[in-house]
């Protein structure tokens, strides 16, 4: 019987190409956000992806885990940029 984690190799190799190809068109913008108001922000984002859904495109599995990872990495590593500090 196959687990969800037996796919983990596979799953984050993808997504760390998707985070690369994501680096080159946005280069370290999501460094310049912080964690208050990141919620609604990637809500918005979700928006757009089910409206692209309801026109017929999948929903970009990838991009929804990136959004998630930053999401973690600013909640669990705010010493990455002063800009993550909530005021």
């Amino acid at each position: 019987m196959k687990h969800v984690y037996d796919f983990i190799d596979e799953f984050t190799s993808a997504l760390k190409d998707q985070l690369i190809e994501d680096e080159k068109k946005w280069g370290g913008t999501w460094l310049e956000c912080s964690c208050c108001g990141q919620e609604d922000r990637i809500f918005e984002e979700y928006d757009v992806y089910y409206e692209d859904y309801m026109d017929g495109e999948p929903i970009p599995w990838l991009k929804v885990a990136g959004n998630a990872m930053i999401a973690w990495l600013r909640v669990h590593h705010p010493e990455l940029s002063e800009a993550w500090v909530d005021e």
